[in-house]
């Protein structure tokens, strides 16, 4: 049996649990962890990611600076 303490996850194989380890919620429950706090769940976490992420494009639409700030990112990113 494989386990993840951090979010309270059982694998089957090392596989699975080597790839749960690489993913953003398993870090966001280390860090948890670390603080003593319970471990949320994935759909918790992806909730969690979506209304930051809501929240910063807010920022940036009330923003014209942050707003330009943004553009550029984007445009650098697709470059990469």
């Amino acid at each position: 049996m494989f386990t993840c303490t951090a979010c309270r996850l059982e694998f089957a194989s090392p596989v699975e649990q080597k790839d749960h380890f690489r993913m953003d919620w398993h870090r966001y429950n280390l860090k948890r962890k670390v603080v003593e706090l319970p471990p949320v769940s994935e759909e918790q976490f992806g909730f969690r990611m979506r209304k930051v992420r809501e929240e910063k494009e807010a920022q940036v639409a009330n923003d014209p600076k942050q707003k330009q700030r943004a553009r550029k990112e984007e445009d650098q990113e697709g470059r990469n």
